[in-house]
């Protein structure tokens, strides 16, 4: 089987708040998942991580790949993709949380034997191509929620 995945994160810093978005394809089914992260995010490589973490979370049980699958991964943040690769990660403050959810993502994928392929994406390109488009829509779902959630924190 192989899985096509998407995912984005937004973060507003002074709230410490994080969301995500992903966004999967396997066998001509797709799905869209996204919420809003519960604990104070310490940066927005965290917030993309645990996007990642969370998309695997969701697409893994519910399409259940046999082992030796390959999922291509897609993000748009190369920090996300240097920390899994373990080629570099600078922010020693939130070393801890990053290494949290190097041990969520590498639960899912080695857990389940499968294959990843990270790729980077570039933000923000329009929807000219497909793979611009689920990047867009990752983003954009993300832009509403953090909106959302911005709001809802600044009234509890």
């Amino acid at each position: 089987m192989l899985i096509t995945m998407f995912t984005d994160a937004g973060f507003d810093h002074q709230l410490k708040l994080g969301v995500w978005a992903a966004w999967a394809k396997a066998d001509g089914v797709a799905m869209r998942r996204s919420g809003v992260l519960r604990s104070d995010i310490p940066n927005v490589d965290v917030a993309e991580l645990q996007a990642i973490a969370n998309g695997l979370a969701c697409i893994v049980p519910a399409m259940a790949p046999p082992a030796g699958s390959k999922i291509i991964a897609q993000t748009d943040s190369l920090n996300a993709i240097r920390a899994i690769k373990r080629t570099a990660y600078c922010k020693p403050a939130s070393f801890s949380r990053v290494e949290n959810m190097l041990t969520v993502i590498t639960k899912f994928t080695t857990g389940a034997n499968l294959v990843v392929e990270w790729r980077h994406v570039r933000a923000h390109q329009g929807t000219g191509t497909p793979r611009n488009a689920v990047n867009e829509w990752c983003d954009g779902e993300c832009r509403r929620l953090l909106r959302d959630a911005r709001v809802q924190k600044k009234l509890a």
